[in-house]
């Protein structure tokens, strides 16, 4: 199996498709989805870095 790199580049963007997100699965009964401030907090946390450097943008 391929190991796939998940570590944005300095500077630059994790690519949203290449992690996994709980928000784009259907919740279970009684699951909600994540707001957006929990989202950044996951994602700060599984990068290492301060939740001010995380920005999503939600393209539609």
């Amino acid at each position: 199996m391929a190991t796939i790199e998940r570590t944005p580049r300095a500077g630059g963007v994790a690519d949203a498709a290449s992690i996994a997100s709980p928000v784009a699965q259907k919740p279970a009964s009684g699951v909600r989805p994540l707001t957006m401030v929990e989202a950044k907090q996951g994602l700060a946390a599984m990068y290492g870095v301060d939740v001010a450097q995380i920005e999503i943008t939600i393209r539609g």
